[in-house]
């Protein structure tokens, strides 16, 4: 019995039952750490990481990399493959960091095993491309798409699926960069235009305070006493040093303290 993982074949229910029962007769059979069963173990983990259930997923993703590591060796393509879907659960999960790390490690291994234009390389650009483009690194995920383009170009017809739709990837990820820059170009002018407008206000109110600032007050002369009563301004008479008699100084009378 084989287990496939075909979400649209049967029911969910059904298609965990396959699973399950596949995994119990190979242990039976074969044993808990036989290669086929790890690959039973690793399609369930597969169902399981389609329907996020993202813990089942790791933990058996977990184990199947045991299982292998220690079968195969830890420079396996079928190790490096349980690492790369590690990669996908983590994105799921939104831990970017850590899957951007297994994403490079993966690409990285494969590169080294497989060659730099194997398939697999392809792939996981191509996954790597959407895990960038989520967090907003939109030139590096149209860079990771054009190194799976130029992949699938040398391995496929022009009418592939698969490269079809890393082009198609690739245009929407390249209409959001222009979309982007078009936006932080109209903001620009919108700016542009709002500091033009409040320094002409300022121009404006400037003008219009100095136009309406009142003269200063003329200094009133000496000898002079305005009547606030009237309105009008009263002659004072200013004391004389000493009034004379017969053409000789009067001496002043002293004050008298009561």
């Amino acid at each position: 019995m084989q287990a496939r993982f075909e979400p649209e074949a049967a029911s969910e229910a059904q298609t965990e039952d396959l699973f399950s029962r596949s995994i119990s007769i190979r242990k039976r059979l074969l044993g808990e750490n036989h290669l086929d069963t790890a690959e039973v173990y690793f399609g369930l983990a597969r169902f399981y990481l389609h329907l996020k259930r993202l813990e089942e997923a790791r933990e058996l993703f977990t184990m199947v990399a045991k299982i292998k590591r220690n079968l195969l060796g830890d420079a396996h393509p079928d190790v490096i493959q349980v690492e790369y879907n590690i990669a996908i659960l983590e994105m799921e999960a939104g831990n970017y960091g850590k899957a951007e790390s297994l994403f490079d490690t993966a690409i990285s291994n494969w590169c080294r095993t497989l060659g730099d234009d194997h398939v697999f390389v392809a792939t996981a650009w191509q996954t790597k491309s959407r895990l960038l483009a989520r967090t907003g690194r939109l030139g590096e995920a149209a860079a990771a798409l054009r190194t799976c383009l130029a992949i699938r170009e040398k391995r496929f017809e022009p009418t592939h699926l698969r490269l079809l739709d890393a082009k198609k990837e690739l245009a929407a990820v390249e209409a959001r960069i222009k979309e982007e820059a078009d936006g932080a170009a109209s903001a620009g002018k919108v700016k542009v235009g709002e500091a033009d407008r409040k320094r002409s206000f300022t121009r404006k109110s400037a003008s219009k305070s100095h136009a309406t600032k009142p003269a200063a007050t003329a200094k009133q002369p000496t000898g002079t006493k305005a009547d606030s009563s009237k309105g009008i301004k009263v002659a004072v008479k200013q004391p004389q040093a000493a009034s004379q008699t017969n053409g000789k100084a009067r001496p002043k009378r002293p004050c008298s303290i009561m």
